[in-house]
């Protein structure tokens, strides 16, 4: 997908909680670009999730500048205390 400059190109994501316990999670974005300027945002990056229930995130992409988006990683950490177990879990999602 081809974004002019000074528009906007978003993703709708949506975490699902099908289970019976609630649990927190972290997006965690990572632009391996020399750019001081992130090209890339996402709205509530952190929260929780409660059983039966979704969040809802959105990832944005805004070039300033003519680029091309390399290099871009955004990873979801799940984390729920089932007992006295900590799970974690990640993930990379590749947008396209």
């Amino acid at each position: 997908m081809q974004v002019e400059v000074n528009q906007r190109a978003t993703r709708d994501l949506v975490i699902v909680n099908c289970g019976k316990m609630k649990f927190n999670y972290k997006w965690v974005l990572t632009e391996r670009s020399a750019r001081k300027q992130r090209m890339v945002s996402l709205t509530n990056p952190v929260g929780t999730v409660l059983c039966s229930n979704e969040a809802k995130c959105q990832l944005a992409f805004c070039p300033t500048t003519r680029t091309v988006l390399r290099g871009c990683e955004l990873t979801l950490e799940v984390s729920a205390r089932f007992i006295q177990d900590l799970i974690n879990v990640s993930f990379a999602l590749n947008i396209t």
